[in-house]
């Protein structure tokens, strides 16, 4: 199961951010679409189901940030970090 998604380029070293345990479930993109990326890794049914059910997280990526989604009440928190 994937604990972190990490988009582009981070400008601070990914290990300082995310454990060595956690870079197994790691996936790496230079994605900026998160409903593409959520979609691509089968953690959505659809675009269309984001939007409708989490309208917050329909969105671009573009900005350097860190921050975590939660796609239901049962579903593990994931780690995005946004790179350049």
């Amino acid at each position: 199961m994937i604990e972190n998604i990490v988009i582009g380029n981070p400008k601070i070293n990914i290990r300082e951010l995310i454990n060595d345990d956690s870079l197994d479930n790691t996936f790496f993109t230079e994605e900026r679409w998160l409903p593409k990326i959520l979609k691509e890794l089968n953690l959505i049914p659809s675009t269309s189901w984001l939007k409708k059910n989490k309208p917050e997280y329909f969105r671009g990526l573009n900005d350097i940030d860190c921050f975590y989604i939660k796609l239901g009440k049962s579903k593990k928190p994931i780690y995005i970090v946004i790179g350049e």
